[in-house]
């Protein structure tokens, strides 16, 4: 058995020792080492050739032989075998369980030879395992496999029922402590419920004094009443004539004079509040007039400038020969236009006869504007404009004196 390793340098490690025992577990993340240490037992243990396959894994992962070193401390003799029978036989690596039959055939003569020369027959072993082990039979193991068995049963059947005993006895816990809580509480608000029912009851003896005294002072009241009635009684024997009827007329005529009262002044509220709202009507149209005065002034003054003031229209006369002559001139242009552009004539390189028409229709228009310029004459003016003028000289003024525009019943109050 290996007692203890030591890693000079291997990998990760170095000068590291790790003690073992008949059982040792590394564990720890991916990339931890735990496989570093499992290549150098190998390393250690197995006879590696250089040109071996694993070999060369463990030197291309780890660095040549010389770059790496370590050590294992035995008890007992060391172990000593081949990369085969210890892959095959005494190591798992990376959860591979599977056999290597082809890679080496030493390992298996090893096997088969201790195992025959023990005059062991493989088959017959597999058969006797095969029979002990089925639960069929009379076998002293078999027996007592049933007899736990059944024992086994038996104890999970009891594993229930306590199960079962379990929960009821959590579920009743659980109401027991609900309940304790529950008289807790309660036992917390007695003290506040006698005070209450104290408070209640001084109260309630407070509100019974209270009555009692009421109904003495209404007693004592009534004895008060009482004595002031007998002495009216007293007073009034002393009249011999009845005046009640007359009292009776004199409270009747009262009544209806407050009530004419309270008639007359609804009356007068009511007309103060209407004379109030006309008050307000006549302010409203004072604050109005007071507004537009300065207009109605500045109209007065207009219509009656307008009215004195005539209106001037200038008028203008035509002379009806020029007006023919201008119409003579405007033709002979266009004639000329035509019967230049048809004869080809050309005044030189640059003016061809399009270009002479249009200058004679040019000329010849400018001739008949001049002369009609001239044939319009002023004849003089008349003083009695329109309507319409008189209402476009009104807006004007208005405009010209207020600064904003009149409007059409402004207009139609300034012609009343």
């Amino acid at each position: 058995m290996i007692r203890r390793l030591h890693l000079k340098k291997f990998g990760r490690f170095t000068g590291a020792d790790f003690k073992f025992r008949p059982v040792t577990l590394f564990i720890g993340e991916n990339e931890s080492g735990k496989t570093t240490i499992f290549d150098a037992i190998f390393s250690a243990v197995c006879s590696l050739g250089e040109r071996s396959v694993r070999e060369k894994q463990i030197s291309r992962r780890y660095g040549p032989p010389r770059e790496r070193s370590c050590e294992i401390e035995w008890e007992g003799a060391p172990l000593e075998m081949g990369e085969d029978e210890f892959i095959n036989l005494h190591a798992i690596r990376s959860g591979d369980m599977s056999v290597e039959i082809a890679s080496g055939r030493t390992w298996l003569d090893k096997i088969k030879s201790s195992i025959f020369t023990g005059g062991i027959d493989p088959a017959k072993l597999r058969g006797e395992l095969n029979r002990s082990a089925a639960e069929k039979g009379n076998f002293a193991h078999v027996n007592e496999m049933k007899e736990r068995k059944s024992l086994l049963d038996a104890k999970r059947r009891d594993y229930e029922l306590l199960l079962k005993k379990r929960e009821e006895l959590l579920k009743k816990r659980g109401e027991f402590q609900s309940r304790d809580r529950e008289l807790a509480s309660l036992g917390a608000g007695e003290g506040g419920h006698v005070a209450l029912i104290r408070s209640l009851e001084e109260g309630l003896s407070l509100q019974k004094m209270i009555g009692e005294r009421k109904h003495l002072g209404d007693i004592l009241a009534h004895l008060a009443r009482g004595e002031g009635l007998k002495r009216e009684t007293e007073i009034l024997s002393r009249f011999s004539d009845d005046r009640s009827p007359e009292i009776a007329r004199l409270q009747n005529g009262i009544a209806a004079a407050e009530k004419a009262h309270a008639a007359e002044e609804a009356r007068v509220g009511e007309i103060s509040k209407n004379l109030k709202a006309k008050t307000a009507l006549l302010e409203d149209a004072r604050t109005e007039q007071s507004k537009k005065r300065p207009h109605v002034e500045v109209a007065a003054g207009l219509l009656g400038a307008l009215r004195d003031a005539p209106l001037e229209v200038a008028s203008r006369r035509v002379n009806p020969l020029g007006m023919a002559a201008a119409g003579a001139f405007l033709a002979a242009g266009v004639a000329g236009f035509f019967l230049t552009g048809r004869s080809g004539f050309r005044f030189d390189e640059f003016m061809g006869p399009v270009e002479l028409g249009i200058a004679v229709l040019v000329v010849c228009a400018a001739i008949a504007i001049l002369v009609i310029i001239f044939s319009i004459r002023p004849s003089g003016t008349n003083r009695r404009g329109s309507s319409e003028a008189l209402v476009r000289n009104i807006r004007d003024e208005w405009r010209a004196r207020t600064g904003g525009t009149l409007s059409s019943e402004g207009l139609d109050g300034i012609r009343l």
